[in-house]
């Protein structure tokens, strides 16, 4: 039997994994989003972990906020072996392959810029549940430049900084099991 497991916002990323072999876990993501006027850059970085006795690989669908407007540019890495992972791109997202030695985790960074025409983005969070588990931690960074106003973070911030360009809005949660989408919405500022 399969089963299907949804996580991560903006985006959702889908892995089949046999259900009697489920030993790979979703255990943090550290979330930097950049606001900009009309766009949005995403840089993400998303912790697995194979709590079984032999390695894991996997297939992913990773796909992208449908905005209307393709991503400017994509980029997957593997930062355990320092190298790209290879993916391959449609309108919908990236399909990639993941690989986790036994006992161990595996870190995945993804990035990209993408335009979104209504200055709103919706990172999905709640999937996190059919992991039969909480994200051991989460982290969410947005920054948005004094050219633009935050109108709403769905989620609050644990500390706001502050600097001469803009302001970061810090969100950190610990055996975090969402109940609602991380939604982002803004305007730019009137001089």
């Amino acid at each position: 039997m399969k089963k299907i497991v949804y996580f991560l916002g903006l985006f959702t990323i889908s892995i089949i994994i046999p259900s009697s072999a489920q030993t790979l876990r979703f255990t943090q993501e550290t979330i930097r989003i950049e606001i900009r006027p009309d766009s949005y850059r995403l840089d993400g970085r998303y912790v697995f972990e194979n709590e079984g006795p032999t390695p894991v690989r996997r297939s992913i669908f990773y796909p992208f906020s449908q905005t209307g407007m393709p991503p400017e540019s994509v980029s997957v890495d593997d930062e355990d072996m320092h190298r790209q992972i290879p993916f391959s791109q449609s309108e919908l997202g990236l399909s990639l392959t993941i690989s986790v030695p036994s006992y161990t985790t595996k870190g995945i960074r993804v990035k990209f810029v993408q335009r979104a025409p209504q200055h709103r983005l919706e990172y999905i969070l709640t999937t996190t549940g059919d992991w039969g588990r909480p994200l051991d931690r989460a982290r969410f960074f947005v920054w948005i430049p004094n050219s633009c106003k935050l109108l709403q973070l769905s989620l609050d911030p644990d500390k706001i900084i502050e600097d001469t360009a803009g302001k970061t809005y810090c969100v950190i949660r610990e055996n975090f099991m969402p109940r609602h989408n991380l939604i982002l919405t803004w305007q730019r500022s009137v001089p």
